[in-house]
């Protein structure tokens, strides 16, 4: 017999063996947990997600991951999302608490929703359409909370299995096929870190930006383009973009000195295969700023008491020495 009944047009979506429960996700807006009592799996908790639909779950190191797609817009497009939760427990019903959006895609006109989960010991994977003619696995890495693309197919479709062969990846495009995991790099690609303005909303002078790279091959190169517009993180092509650092050869750190004033820096990070069979490495990115003058405040101590102090000389005191101080650097202030 049937655990839990769906409303009349609902069906679940995915399952997953999380530990202490089963979770079972559901269009109907909600993540069910099946727990195993005595033999008997009996429904042990739900969690609504208000809004969306869950697609997809998976467990990893204790952290449960799931994907969602956008219930609310009409139309071809299709938001997806990706989350993170913890799995918690109280009078005996085990509900997601601490939910937290790792990513969203959203493409006009393209299903963008994660329709499958895939989870190793370091990592989780998931597939997102994002053209008529591309669809990515996206990697979610676990020691740092990065997610980046990993892996491309000249496909546009829906991915619904992931699984590895032979240290291989192997995932299925809706119609168009099964696609296998090669050695072949992109001959380009960019990461574009956060703004940042050091904590203050003062401009600031930029003075060195620099890049940390491993050895690189004839052909290589990592570029470090900067822009002091806010939006340019949005639009790898805006053209506020500026080339300041090229590493073409050799390892270790590289660096340039800037002259500009602004109080936002972008960083971008292009990254260029020689042949694509190779691809550099880079360790770390840096940009200094300075405070402008009017930033700069200067402490100077006063003695104004009626003590006067001298090397290698017994103190002495001034009668009303420090009120006369004091009087005098008022008469200054401002």
């Amino acid at each position: 017999s049937a655990i839990i009944t769906l409303p009349t047009g609902q069906t679940f979506t995915d399952v997953a063996d999380v530990g202490a429960v089963v979770l079972a996700t559901a269009t109907d807006g909600r993540i069910y947990s099946l727990k195993d009592v005595s033999g008997t799996f009996t429904l042990k908790g739900q969690t609504e997600i208000s809004g969306e639909q869950p697609t997809c779950v998976v467990e990893s190191q204790g952290i449960v991951f799931y994907g969602t797609k956008d219930v609310q817009i009409t139309g071809n497009k299709v938001i997806g999302r990706l989350y993170r939760a913890d799995l918690t427990v109280a009078d005996d019903l085990y509900v997601l608490a601490n939910n937290k959006l790792i990513k969203q895609w959203d493409v006009d006109g393209i299903d963008n929703s994660p329709n499958t989960l895939l989870a190793t010991r370091d990592s989780v994977y998931t597939g997102i359409k994002e053209s008529g003619s591309t669809s990515f696995l996206w990697r979610y890495y676990l020691p740092t909370a990065g997610i980046a693309r990993y892996y491309k197919a000249s496909a546009g479709g829906t991915v619904h299995n992931i699984e590895i062969v032979d240290e291989k990846f192997l995932f299925t495009v809706t119609s168009d096929g099964i696609y296998q995991q090669t050695s072949n790099y992109e001959s380009e690609g960019f990461l574009i870190a956060p703004p940042a303005d050091f904590f203050t909303a003062e401009n600031k002078q930029f003075v060195e930006g620099s890049v940390e790279v491993e050895e690189l091959v004839s052909g290589e190169s990592v570029e470090m383009h900067l822009s002091n517009k806010y939006e340019a993180i949005n639009d790898s092509n805006d053209s506020t973009w500026d080339l300041e650092v090229n590493a073409l050869s050799g390892v270790g750190e590289e660096s340039v000195q800037l002259s500009r004033v602004a109080r936002y820096v972008a960083i971008k990070i292009v990254l260029k295969s020689a042949n694509q069979t190779t691809s550099p490495k880079f360790k770390a990115f840096q940009v200094r700023a300075l405070a402008r003058p009017e930033l700069v405040v200067v402490q100077i101590p006063v003695n104004i008491s009626d003590r006067v102090e001298r090397p290698y000389r017994k103190p002495i005191r001034v009668k009303n020495l420090g009120e006369t101080i004091y009087q005098s650097l008022k008469k200054k202030e401002g």
